[in-house]
């Protein structure tokens, strides 16, 4: 959900990869990796997030709560 948010921060901002990477304090590259699916959202992309989009924080916290949610069935497995 948090990728397809900023993929359309991104488009509705009519910025580049590499301005809409800039904007995040990232590479474009890492952008790239991340946009396509290569990449899962790490620590710097996060950050980024909640530096340049602010209203978009809600959907960080579900992200890192899906997240713990899967390594808890991980682990009672």
């Amino acid at each position: 959900m948090l990728l397809q948010k900023l993929i359309e921060k991104q488009k509705l901002e009519g910025l580049s990869d590499g301005k809409f990477a800039l904007k995040l304090g990232i590479s474009r590259q890492l952008w790239q990796a991340t946009r396509t699916g290569k990449m899962r959202i790490g620590e710097r992309l996060i950050t980024g997030v909640l530096k340049a989009f602010p209203e978009l924080t809600v959907y960080v916290l579900w992200l890192w709560q899906e997240r713990e949610e899967r390594q808890c069935k991980v682990r009672v497995q």
